[in-house]
């Protein structure tokens, strides 16, 4: 375990260039980082990557990923990707979110999301 040095390039470096034994170890190494953690392998250190916190309660995987779970309980709703937000305005009756083209949503609820530089400007 090098400093610095990724899950990623530790396989590549083990496994010297054996596609079966990198794929061999990928598949555990993604069971045990990516499924449960939620990372990529090229980003999880192998010098840090155990000294997560975890929550109290018990654990489980989700059948297909968190992407499947995501799926599941978006569906039905109007989520606009790429869609940059004019104003967005609240009263009794919801929102009204005016986008950058010109048009307008209304909704109960609206879900922003917006990067940690935005927020910290």
């Amino acid at each position: 375990r090098a400093q610095g040095e990724t899950w990623e390039m530790a396989l590549q470096r083990i496994t010297e260039g054996d596609s079966d034994a990198k794929k061999a170890l990928s598949l555990r190494v993604y069971h045990l980082v990516e499924n449960y953690e939620g990372a990529t392998l090229d980003t999880w250190s192998t010098c840090h990557g155990q000294e997560a916190t975890c929550l109290e309660g018990g654990n489980a995987n989700i059948a297909g990923g968190y992407g499947c779970l995501v799926a599941k309980l978006a569906q039905g709703l109007d989520i606009r990707y790429n869609s940059p937000v004019r104003s967005i305005g609240q009263d009794c009756r919801g929102v009204r979110v005016e986008l950058h083209n010109g048009d307008y949503v209304q909704a109960q609820f609206a879900v922003v999301a917006v990067s940690l530089g935005v927020l910290q400007n």
